[in-house]
């Protein structure tokens, strides 16, 4: 982290069977840390949990929803990583019927 900027921690998770995007804002601690530490704690049950996809970096900056296609391992511990759009509905899609658009093999 560096002085003078602000951070965030994006947490996506699935819960009671809807896609939920939460953002938290840290304490911007100069430095390299093994720690995060959030600017207002949230409560237990709305806290990142294990499994859930998480993106940090600085506060207001994009993510990209995508699908990790493949990873080919590269030199020093490097990698590149090829990645392919995220579909609505792909993390719930075991809990209902495919969209006739996908049975298809149609475009989104």
């Amino acid at each position: 982290m560096q002085t003078g900027k602000s951070y965030v921690l994006r947490v996506r998770r699935v819960a009671a069977g809807m896609m939920r995007t939460d953002l938290y804002p840290l304490r911007t601690i100069a430095g390299v840390s093994p720690r995060l530490w959030f600017t207002n704690p949230p409560a237990l049950i709305d806290a990142p949990a294990a499994g859930d996809l998480c993106a940090f970096g600085e506060l207001g900056r994009e993510t990209l929803r995508v699908l990790v296609r493949d990873i080919e391992p590269g030199e020093n511990l490097s990698a590149k990583l090829t990645l392919i759009a995220e579909a609505p509905g792909v993390h719930v899609a075991e809990q209902g019927p495919i969209p006739p658009l996908y049975l298809a093999g149609g475009e989104a």
